[in-house]
């Protein structure tokens, strides 16, 4: 018993080291009476450094046993295993003591660790097969253990069974238990713009991997192109300890320009508009201004570097291209021109052409003053010249000449003013020239001004005598318009006095008109015209009055004189030839009826119109209700060939109530005293037709408020 204590003693030291601790899962139930672990297969060679049981299920003392199966995994239970070798034991270690050790296990080992705590042998019970890791690599932890109470015996080695279903007894263990290193990263500057390198200087352990990038120095250089965290992970004697120090990359800034315009004519002047960064610099120039306006002689390339508040720089550039003044010539077709002509107006040196005075180039046009144009011509880069041009327009001459009128045999004086020469169709060239035609002539001069001319036709009016006769043939009362023969004379005489080139005559015999016409002195016009009338009468009678009753006939006798057939046209759209007619007058309504006579030569007419009418009658509603429902409302007269109506309403006791004319009236059940009562009312209704014919009938009515 002392032996055993002294080996326990001798690994019973509190870890103050770095250490890692496998995964057992959580505690999910406990058990007491025997003792419980695990066993698993090693995935990997490590260290065994340390082992405690957790106080979830018992604060009492520890009793722990590590052992390496030599012949396979503890049988299933009730079967039992011996072929193990003791790795560690220890008894009665204090609650809080994890226990140091240091057993090296080889990938392969079949390693089986149990424990409980106090003389009760508690166990603390976890899941079934955990899935657990060393050193990054999988294992599974399966349950065994033995029927015996470690706290309560000194006999050890005990039989050793597995029941890889039930749940694990939890005992931590630690592996890789080692001094952690003090690592140190440090980056100087920690701060850089995009591009530049920066060296980062790592200490503190005996072998180093930087990362990103898995570099095994001890410090390293690096050029990230955005803000980077890097870790150095530092060993020493197989303790791992990691620093993080971060570089901030400042970005170049983006510097941005824009020329306002880029393309600019010769001695114009462009705005650069810089933006993006917090001071700058301009080259060429050396300007430390954001923005700049120049007026470069020729193309150049202008170059703005940037710094951001960081201390970053960046640059751009940007091109100002310059264009040439174009040289501008106007061009005139024809730069003298006449009053009335035409020039066209053309414009070189330019891709575009605009010019004053609304003209278009290369299009013709006709001004009207003596003008100066500017031609603005525009090259194909955009840059505009001048030009002007001076259009002279010589007014056309006004001319004038007389146009005499002359008796026959007379000579005619012509003369022209207005220009400074002349030229006659006769081949005179005198202002004045005496023709003396027989009949009407035109004679064309042309006068001069410079290179302008006009030209006017004088025409000598001759006055020759016309003797002109006519017959005309015609029917009596019908108007005939009698003409004079010729248009020409400046006044007429006719035989029945009348002084114009015609008129329109009615006569009922036949007439002979006669006319005589003068231009001034000269006669002539002589002229006799003949009216000869074909007599026709048309008359009807049969129709006396205005209004005639429907379904009446009219015997209408035709009266005509003169006529050799007749036709009759009716209202309802029949027609007749007979001689005299009968006509039933079947349809109400205004009804005209014609009557058409004819000869060889002459045709005449006559209509006469009736209104035909029902004959006189009326419906009278025999009961109404006045509520309001918009039906019924109203005690109203239907009427039919009815002209003008009275009615009277009456009550039961012959009291009058109320009273209306005119054939559209009607009672809406209203007295003078308000709502008229229900019960029976009698009205009186005097009416006359058409024919004025005057008649009286009365009736009753009920009247029904609801």
């Amino acid at each position: 018993m002392k032996k055993s204590l002294l080996i326990l003693l001798s690994f019973f030291t509190i870890i103050s080291k770095s250490q890692t601790l496998m995964s057992v899962g959580p505690q999910i139930s406990t058990y007491s009476g025997a003792t419980r672990g695990y066993h698993f297969t090693a995935p990997v060679s490590f260290n065994m450094c340390a082992l405690f049981i957790p106080t979830d299920a018992s604060t009492g003392t520890q009793d722990i046993r590590v052992v390496r199966f030599t012949a396979g995994a503890p049988p299933a239970f009730a079967g039992t295993t011996l072929l193990y070798t003791t790795l560690f034991t220890a008894s009665g270690v204090a609650s809080t003591t994890t226990l140091s050790c240091s057993i090296p296990i080889t990938a392969g080992d079949i390693i089986g660790i149990y424990g409980t705590r106090s003389t009760a042998c508690v166990n603390s019970y976890g899941n079934p097969n955990v899935l657990t890791s060393i050193m990054g690599f999988t294992t599974t932890l399966q349950r065994s253990g033995t029927q015996n109470c470690l706290g309560t015996l000194a006999t050890w080695p005990l039989p050793i069974w597995s029941e890889v279903s039930g749940s694990i007894g939890r005992i931590y263990m630690y592996y890789n238990c080692c001094i952690t290193p003090t690592i140190t990263a440090i980056a100087s500057p920690s701060s850089i713009c995009n591009g530049a390198s920066v060296a980062i200087l790592g200490g503190g352990a005996t072998t180093y991997t930087w990362m990103p990038g898995s570099i095994n120095t001890e410090s390293i250089v690096v050029t990230p192109s955005v803000t980077t965290s890097y870790t150095l992970s530092g060993s020493n004697a197989g303790c791992t300890s990691t620093e993080t120090v971060e570089v901030t990359v400042n970005p170049t800034p983006t510097i941005s320009l824009v020329p306002l315009p880029a393309s600019i004519c010769n001695g114009e002047s462009a705005a650069i508009l810089g933006s993006g960064a917090a001071t700058y610099t301009w080259m060429p120039g050396s300007i430390n201004t954001e923005s700049i306006s120049v007026t470069p002689s020729l193309t150049t390339t202008y170059t703005l570097s940037g710094t951001s508040v960081a201390g970053c720089v960046g640059t751009e550039t940007v091109e100002v291209t310059v264009n040439s003044i174009p040289t501008i010539s106007a061009i005139a077709s024809n730069s003298v021109i006449c009053m009335g002509g035409s020039t066209t107006l053309s414009g070189t040196g330019g891709s575009t052409y605009s010019w004053t005075g609304g003209i278009t180039d290369g299009v013709a046009f006709s001004p009207t003053v003596t003008t100066t144009y500017t031609l603005t011509g525009t090259s194909i880069s955009g840059c505009t010249n001048t030009s002007i041009i001076t259009v002279t327009v010589i007014n056309i001459p006004v001319i004038s000449v007389n146009s005499p009128t002359i008796c026959a045999g007379e000579t005619a004086t012509l003369s022209v003013s207005g220009a400074t020469s002349y030229s006659w169709n006769t081949g005179e060239t005198t202002s004045n020239i005496n023709p003396s035609p027989l009949t009407n002539s035109n004679y064309t001069v042309t006068g001069y001004n410079s290179i302008c001319s006009s030209s006017l036709i004088a025409s000598v009016s001759v006055n020759t005598l016309t003797i002109y006769t006519s017959t005309i043939i015609s029917c009596a009362n019908k108007p005939n318009t009698i003409n004079a023969g010729i248009s020409s004379a400046t006044s007429y005489t006719w035989s029945n006095s009348v002084n114009t080139i015609s008129q329109v005559v009615a006569p009922t015999t036949t007439q002979t008109y006669s006319v005589s016409g003068n231009i001034g002195s000269c006669h002539v016009l002589s002229s006799v015209i003949t009216l000869s009338i074909n007599p026709l009468f048309t008359d009807y009678t049969g129709i006396d009055e205005q209004f005639v009753i429907k379904d009446n006939i009219l015997t209408l006798i035709n009266i005509s004189t003169g006529a050799s057939n007749y036709e009759w046209n009716f209202c309802d759209g029949t027609s007749s030839i007979l001689t005299n007619q009968l006509f039933l007058a079947k349809d109400t309504g205004y009804c005209c009826i014609k009557l058409i006579a004819k000869n060889i030569s002459c045709r005449d007419s006559t209509f006469k119109c009736i209104n035909i009418v029902n004959e006189a009658s009326f419906i009278a509603p025999n009961v109404f209700t006045p509520n309001g429902d918009s039906r019924n409302d109203v005690f109203k007269i239907k009427t039919d060939g009815i002209k003008t109506l009275s009615c009277f309403i009456f009550d039961r006791w012959g009291i009058k109530v109320y009273e209306w004319d005119g054939i559209n009236g009607g009672w809406d059940g209203t007295t003078k005293k308000g709502e008229a009562a229900d019960g029976v009312y009698y009205f009186v209704l005097e009416y006359k037709d058409y024919k004025d014919n005057a008649r009286k009938s009365k009736g009753i009515f009920h009247l029904f408020n609801n």
